[in-house]
């Protein structure tokens, strides 16, 4: 065994007996300077209310004040939805100058050459995009999260209907957002430090550039079919291309620059096990047939 005199001394000779490690880079967290510069926006994972299943939450956040634009639990981790989280943010506070998300399909088109809803909504209305290649980048949506599943969700786990959670949820938010002190700035609320966007379109121009528009052929049976739903049109369009438009909660199917039926959303279309719906049979409510 080498005695650690010998190794010192053999150190000193060799002058590393002050060599120190080269100092560690503090991490810099990236905050926006003002409120719409930057919002991020996630899909938190499934969790669990033992009388309604599984539910996915989809979430956006400002990133300079914390303050929670939209957010609502679903069925399902459609695409769609994700519109329709953005759509009301838009509708209430405006548009931000970009937003941050992962790559999920929800978000990123998987095409080279293609483009996500996502992609294309943005691109119109001038919001520039913004991909998070590793997860902590994704840092304040992330705490946010655990947070509401600590917060929120524990104490609404008896609730019956994803009705029921998402109006609770709203509150929630409101709460959250006027009354929540925050360690991340300073013990403030996030409202104290958020206005509004400057960038707003006009309610007619919102609604033109926000219409979630797809084609769909119509079924033998009369119906299309909508992520994994099925909604019924006059007989005489069976075998014939026609066009879904969403705005809002709003789903009008038109044939020629016609339309042809309308269904106002609701929640539970997006169970994970579809039904048909029919006239007699449905949880939708068909306004012009």
């Amino acid at each position: 065994m080498v005695h650690e005199q010998t190794v010192w001394r053999v150190l000193v000779r060799h002058h590393l007996n002050r060599v120190t490690l080269p100092p560690v880079k503090p991490i810099r967290r990236f905050e926006a300077r003002h409120p719409n510069e930057l919002w991020q926006i996630d899909i938190m994972g499934e969790v669990t209310f033992p009388l309604v299943g599984d539910l996915p939450l989809i979430a956006a956040i400002d990133d300079h004040s914390r303050f929670i634009p939209s957010g609502r639990f679903f069925y399902r981790k459609f695409g769609i939805n994700v519109f329709m989280v953005m759509y009301e943010a838009f509708i209430r506070y405006g548009l931000p100058e970009g937003i941050l998300s992962d790559k999920g399909s929800q978000f990123k088109a998987w095409h080279p050459h293609g483009q996500a809803n996502y992609e294309w909504y943005a691109q119109k209305l001038g919001i520039e995009l913004i991909y998070a290649s590793k997860a902590r980048t994704k840092g304040k949506i992330e705490a946010l999260f655990r947070f509401i599943q600590r917060d929120f969700v524990l104490e609404h786990l008896d609730l019956t209907s994803i009705q029921e959670i998402n109006l609770a949820f709203e509150r929630w938010l409101q709460d959250y957002n006027f009354n929540h002190s925050h360690r991340g700035i300073h013990r403030q609320c996030p409202a104290d430090l958020y206005t509004a966007s400057l960038r707003k379109l006009i309610s007619e121009q919102l609604e033109f550039i926000l219409v979630h528009e797809e084609p769909r052929k119509v079924l033998k049976t009369g119906m299309i079919s909508y992520y994994g739903h099925y909604y019924r049109v006059p007989d005489r369009y069976i075998n014939r291309r026609v066009w879904t438009k969403l705005k809002g909660r709003t789903l009008s199917i038109e044939c020629g620059g016609e339309r042809i039926a309308r269904y106002e959303i609701d929640e539970r279309q997006y169970q994970d096990v579809p039904r048909p719906r029919t006239r007699d049979n449905s949880d939708v409510k068909n306004r012009d047939n």
